[in-house]
């Protein structure tokens, strides 16, 4: 009865969420789930990236918020999302020199509450992708708790380990750890351009770029649906 134990375990890890319409509208989302068999071009990714006040995941706070879907290998810009979060302006200027943002985006900034309910609204059951996500995940975890008193089911893509999977000849196994797999160094190999950098919206962008190409590389191996590529 080990994998009984093991279920109770890992349901521990994952409380259930508040009982709030925000929180089970995006809830609700997941019960058309993805399946193994489902072509990867069926599914709705979601590019993401947050700009953050440092890389401490316990104490830094979100500075904005940029994301763009992706779904049948195209970018669609219409179906975007960024905001910047409404905070106690306290960069400084090596901060600013990083993420450009300055006290004035306050002006047009949401508070942290109306911005994370409207990223529910916007993320429902989608893939979330990005470069070292791990990270975003974390941070926008800690704010759902923090903000809302829940945390996000969705399932996450990291860009920095599908390069890696694509540079390996034998595509999960013999990964070539030596390679460069930052944003900057996989930009410039695959000929992605780069611009507004170190913004979310910008970044978020730059990263569907190199999401696609990495997925068109996978593709013409056979990698066609989400069991193969996630499981």
């Amino acid at each position: 009865m080990s994998w009984l134990k093991n279920l109770f375990r890992f349901e521990k890890l994952i409380p259930p969420l508040p009982d709030t319409a925000y929180w089970q509208a995006y809830q609700q989302s997941f019960e058309q789930a993805y399946l193994k068999k489902t072509p990867l071009r069926y599914i709705r990714f979601v590019v993401l990236d947050t700009e953050t006040t440092g890389l401490d995941i316990k104490k830094d706070k979100i500075l904005s918020i940029g994301a763009v879907a992706v779904k049948n290998q195209k970018i669609h810009i219409e179906d975007r999302f960024e905001y910047y979060v409404k905070q106690i302006y306290e960069g400084g200027k090596a901060g600013i020199k990083i993420h450009g943002i300055l006290p004035k985006h306050n002006v047009d900034a949401q508070s942290p509450e109306k911005i994370l309910i409207d990223l529910l609204v916007y993320l429902k059951n989608s893939v979330i992708v990005g470069h070292h996500i791990g990270f975003d995940f974390a941070v926008l975890n800690r704010a759902f708790q923090q903000h809302l008193g829940g945390q996000l089911r969705n399932k996450i893509l990291d860009t920095a380990l599908l390069a890696k999977r694509v540079q390996s000849p034998f595509y999960k196994s013999n990964i070539d750890n030596n390679q460069p797999h930052s944003l900057d160094a996989l930009c410039l190999q695959y000929d992605v351009p780069v611009y507004n950098r170190h913004t979310a919206g910008g970044d978020a962008i730059i990263t569907a770029l190199l999401f696609l190409k990495l997925m068109g590389k996978l593709e013409k191996r056979g990698i066609k649906r989400w069991g193969v590529l996630y499981g």
